[in-house]
């Protein structure tokens, strides 16, 4: 059988691609924001992908597939929006869903993706690719040795062969001729300052980066291509049995529990959503009641979920009457948690109009509503045992990122801070203390200096901002350090951004 680096078309195509595409990220990336060049790289390096695994490859339509799509709206996202928290981390998200979707597609796995022993073997595929170093070297090697290029090959060989012999000598010949004559001294010690002076430029660079790219491609496609053999293990290993919780005991454990729960979310929905709040605690307003607690209920709720989890797969359900009770508290305990999910969304709503609106309580809204969605799987799970959790936890998770993506949480702050701003004018909802207004003035109802650390999508609620005499000076800086900073970024094509744009558009006429 002859060795796969052997010299075949299959393999020129792998190294000649690879490095086309090194000089390609090269040019697109090296010293230059991503932008519009993330999608069309991506473009570039999926049709790659198919060429390369084309004989692997059978659309179909399943999950691997489906993929595709997820993928590549992420990488709009680098045209689209200009946001530094999700850019960084969607370079993060694409990387491991691109390894999912290859190691699904090119048939490199033994276990559906929504196992957890599936996460493993993508992690032990990513490890694999790094055995992998020697590859590009041993297939540079088999190319130059080519018959095409035999003749050639063993010249370059000798030459490089004498070059090697001959380096000693000429060392000590130069070592001898140079105690001998000061001059030939001195244009030898020359030599190393003048070698320093010559300017390459960004070319070494350049070059590393191009390379880097080339052996992670090769290295990564040659795992898919050629996973390393196992070796077959023949030690007969016993069946452990699987860990179950007896009915009985489960079923005290979430009655106890229930009864906590029951009674919590009677006082939450009086006091809260109801006339009850007109009886609170001596000492105790209901600004004060409604903030107070927010984070011990949301780890309340990450914990019921893991309970309702733990319960479904561990609880016994040899007894059909115990496990059917088992199944109505924990509906019982979902219900309840929504209850509390609901109650910790509202008090985080209340603390947003008193404080304002960060990315930080964005996105816990966005978990928490990500929690919501998981509740109901669970709640089904409950009742109809067959689903897979993690199957349908894993495409709940991916659209919520997207669509986290999407909504453009940096607009979402500027324009709820903006209408809270007009609303703190008109006296509708809760005021700061006196002496902290009388500190910071009119900008103590709005955080200038968080806004101006958010992506450009906030320039249109800056400049609505700008109408109001008393905020105009603060704002004239802001949109001025905006508009130097677009001004001093480069233009290029590779970094085109809509976000971007809109905003140079924007501030056109600001002096």
């Amino acid at each position: 059988m002859a060795e796969p680096t052997n010299l075949t078309k299959q393999n020129v195509i792998l190294l000649l691609g690879s490095f086309i595409l090194g000089v390609i990220f090269d040019y697109l990336f090296f010293d230059k924001t991503a932008g519009i060049s993330f999608p069309i790289f991506w473009i570039l390096f999926q049709a790659f992908f198919y060429i390369i695994f084309r004989d692997k490859l059978i659309f179909e339509k399943n999950f691997e597939w489906f993929l595709t799509i997820p993928i590549f709206l992420l990488t709009l996202t680098f045209f689209l929006f200009s946001s530094d928290v999700f850019m960084h981390l969607n370079v993060l998200v694409i990387g491991i869903l691109f390894i999912f979707q290859s190691i699904l597609l090119t048939k490199n796995n033994k276990n559906p993706w929504y196992k957890v022993s599936f996460i493993g073997e993508a992690f032990i595929k990513t490890i694999e690719s790094l055995a992998n170093l020697l590859v590009p070297f041993k297939l540079i090697g088999n190319l130059v040795r080519s018959k095409s290029t035999k003749s050639a090959y063993g010249v370059v060989g000798k030459v490089f062969i004498g070059v090697l012999f001959s380096l000693p000598l000429i060392g000590i010949i130069i070592g001898l001729l140079s105690s001998a004559d000061s001059i030939f001294n001195h244009w030898v010690n020359e030599i190393p300052n003048f070698l320093w002076r010559i300017d390459l430029g960004d070319w070494p660079t350049h070059l590393f980066l191009v390379c880097i790219v080339f052996f992670v491609i090769v290295m990564y496609f040659w795992a898919l291509k050629h996973p390393l053999k196992a070796e077959t293990v023949t030690i007969e290993i016993e069946k452990k049995k699987p860990i179950h919780i007896d009915g009985i005991i489960t079923l005290t454990i979430l009655s106890l529990i229930n009864i906590v729960y029951v009674l919590f979310t009677a006082i939450q929905v009086s006091y809260l959503f109801g006339e009850a709040k007109n009886l609170l605690p001596k000492g105790v307003t209901y600004a004060q009641y409604a903030t107070e607690g927010f984070h011990q209920l949301v780890t309340v709720t990450v914990l019921n979920i893991f309970i309702v989890i733990f319960v479904i797969y561990l609880v016994q359900k040899i007894q059909p009457v115990i496990y059917r009770i088992v199944q109505i508290l924990l509906s019982v305990l979902t219900v309840c948690t929504s209850f509390i999910l609901l109650s910790a969304f509202l008090k985080l709503s209340l603390y947003e109009e008193v404080y304002g609106y960060t990315y930080t309580r964005i996105l816990v809204h966005a978990f928490m509503v990500l929690l919501s969605l998981l509740f109901i799987v669970a709640l089904i799970k409950t009742w109809k045992n067959d689903i897979s959790l993690l199957k349908y936890y894993g495409i709940i998770f991916l659209v919520w990122y997207i669509t986290l993506n999407y909504i453009n949480i940096d607009r979402i702050i500027a324009k709820q801070n903006v209408e809270r701003y007009h609303q703190k004018k008109e006296g509708a909802f809760v005021q700061p203390p006196k002496q902290e207004y009388d500190r910071y003035g009119e900008t103590k109802y709005i955080d200038l200096y968080y806004l101006d650390q958010l992506s450009y999508d906030i320039v249109p609620y800056l400049l609505e901002l700008r109408k109001e005499p008393s905020l105009r000076p603060a704002i004239d800086k802001q949109l001025r350090q905006i508009k130097a900073g677009l001004t001093i970024e480069k233009e290029n094509w590779q970094s085109f951004n809509l976000s971007r744009y809109r905003a140079i558009q924007l501030l056109k006429e600001l002096n």
